[in-house]
């Protein structure tokens, strides 16, 4: 009596658990469910969207898959085709993010990867269409489809990017300052063309005839496009020479790639161009004539935890670094032209970086840039690259400028990384560097560099090996020319823990502290954000061992 008892418990507890997979299996079939399209009103935050979108449902389970990009828009949260099959969805000021990868069936939520289930992501007549059970696991949304009304709605947990909007016009108004009808927003982003009028911004200014120097100094930023890229051009002059320095620089960006014919290709530029970051050598090409691309989205950072913002500005200007709300960094725009912040520290996640611009006379503009930590690591099979070949400290137009040398030396980078699987990233670069110690002439020291991104989920790790040579050096794996490092970051709640360890040969040059002094360095770091505007709480260790006898030179 017993065993037939524990054989019909058990015969029980199996047929519950089949019955109540019925609908997973549903789903989870290779077949297509039963499913039945409306086309339904959109309603956001209580802002009803302007036309009808397509939404399908399965009426024997729960499947109900809606126009995610629709819902984006009409939010204005950030939304954009990373690649030809690889869409981003984010809410740039809660830091949650959504990538779906559809050649490779993957999605992305914070920086986290799994395999898409089946029916989560579809394709509509060109729309997508993502399953509500997914975007509800990566954003905090409530979503209620009415059949009967043929109505969505969109509930946030926290207020989305129109909301903010809103709240701050409704905020003008009551200071009477309220906007013209019909121009919430505005499009920025056209197609490059063959050739536009240019537009000219001159600054000019004076001072009084007492001591030396010119009475009078100006200078023009001209921008215009022509043969499909932006063309910059900036001019410097006073009162005793016309021109006393210009700078040259024409580039194309496009976030979703495929410049030239390359899809792959996110970012060209030729001109006067700064070279990229390496990790150990610091700043590996200074700047110069030449040209420099990256094949890669443009919010990867590009060292790790570290990144670089650049762009161009009037000369004279203001820049100033933001991260969110917080002030990272300031600096006044040279007779180049050219705002440059190395370095730019970063944490897990998105990173909403902006640089806010001032003018003498009180003109101010901000520009966008981020960076994301946790987006490193490729799909198999996938190439990212990055690189620049220039003349070193010589300048498009040497003649006009006093700091361009009569001859550079050329240096360059390249860099290749490469999914091998979807634990592991393999990255390998080269760099011809051009740098000088303490009072010697500049030289070229070239750099072999091989690096592995192991995907531990939340957790980053880099390690990486540094094989240094000068031209007066021998090739062979001898003594004293290589180093190696590791580094990793994870997030703990509120808290982001970071730490790197480097070791150095004896010989090797590093940046920063010189080298043939420096035999290890390690640091420690964590954030902890505090209450609103009141920035964040930065604690840190660092410890640097020098070899005994030695005085390190500066590597510049």
């Amino acid at each position: 009596m017993e065993i037939l008892w524990r054989h019909g418990y058990i015969w029980l507890l199996a047929l519950v658990g089949a019955l109540s997979l019925v609908p997973c299996t549903l789903i989870a079939s290779d077949e297509l469910p039963h499913l039945t399209e409306y086309l339904v009103e959109l309603k956001v935050n209580g802002v009803t969207a302007e036309d009808y979108y397509p939404v399908l449902e399965d009426l024997h389970s729960d499947l109900l898959l809606l126009p995610a990009v629709a819902i984006w828009q009409a939010g204005e949260g950030r939304v954009f085709w990373e690649h030809p099959d690889q869409l981003y969805l984010g809410i740039e000021n809660t830091g949650e993010s959504l990538r779906v990868r559809m050649g490779k069936k993957e999605v992305e939520i914070g920086g986290i990867r799994r395999p898409q289930h089946p029916f989560e992501v579809m394709l509509l007549d060109g729309d997508v269409l993502i399953s509500r059970a997914l975007l509800q696991e990566a954003f905090d949304v409530e979503m209620e489809f009415d059949p009967l009304v043929q109505q969505l709605t969109i509930r946030s947990g926290r207020p989305w990017p129109r909301d903010l909007r809103l709240a701050r016009e409704m905020r003008w108004r009551r200071l009477g300052q309220g906007l013209e009808e019909g121009r919430s927003s505005y499009v920025v982003n056209y197609p490059y063309g063959l050739w536009s009028s240019p537009q000219v911004d001159i600054s000019l200014s004076g001072r009084t005839p007492t001591g030396k120097g010119p009475l009078s100094s100006h200078r023009a930023l001209v921008v215009g496009e022509a043969l499909g890229m932006t063309q910059r051009l900036i001019v410097s002059g006073n009162s005793q020479e016309a021109v006393t320095s210009a700078h040259f620089r024409a580039g194309r960006s496009e976030g979703k790639g495929g410049l030239l014919g390359w899809t792959a290709l996110h970012e060209v530029e030729v001109g006067d161009v700064n070279g990229f970051s390496s990790p150990l050598i610091g700043n590996t090409g200074s700047s110069g004539r030449g040209v420099r691309f990256q094949a890669a989205p443009l919010h990867r950072a590009l060292d790790f935890d570290r990144t670089r913002i650049q762009g161009d500005a009037q000369p004279g200007w203001d820049a100033e670094l933001y991260s969110g709300s917080l002030l990272v960094d300031f600096q006044r725009i040279g007779e180049d032209g050219r705002f440059l912040f190395d370095d730019v520290a970063l944490t897990y996640g998105m990173n909403p970086l902006h640089v806010k611009l001032y003018g003498p006379q009180g003109q101010m503009e901000t520009r966008e840039y981020s960076s994301h930590i946790g987006s490193g690591t490729l799909s198999p099979g996938i190439w990212e690259s990055y690189g620049y070949l220039l003349e070193s400290e010589r300048d498009v137009f040497p003649s006009l400028n006093f700091h361009s040398r009569e001859e550079g030396l050329l240096t360059g980078s390249l860099r290749l990384d490469y999914g091998i699987s979807q634990a592991l990233t393999v990255s390998g670069r080269f760099s011809r560097v051009s740098r000088n110690l303490q009072q010697e002439d500049r030289k070229i020291w070239d750099y072999t560099h091989l690096e592995l991104r192991p995907n531990f989920r939340r957790l980053q790790i880099e390690t990486g090996w540094v094989r240094q040579l000068d031209q007066s050096h021998d090739a062979s794996m001898g003594k004293g020319l290589n180093a190696f490092y590791g580094r990793f970051m994870v997030p703990m709640g509120v808290l982001s823990l970071s730490g790197r360890h480097e070791w150095f040969g004896d010989g090797f040059i590093a940046s920063e502290a010189g080298a043939q002094g420096v035999k290890t360095r390690t640091q420690i770091n964590t954030t902890l954000p505090l209450w609103s505007k009141a920035g964040s709480l930065q604690l840190g260790y660092r410890e640097t061992e020098r070899r005994s006898g030695l005085n390190p030179p500066l590597a510049k």
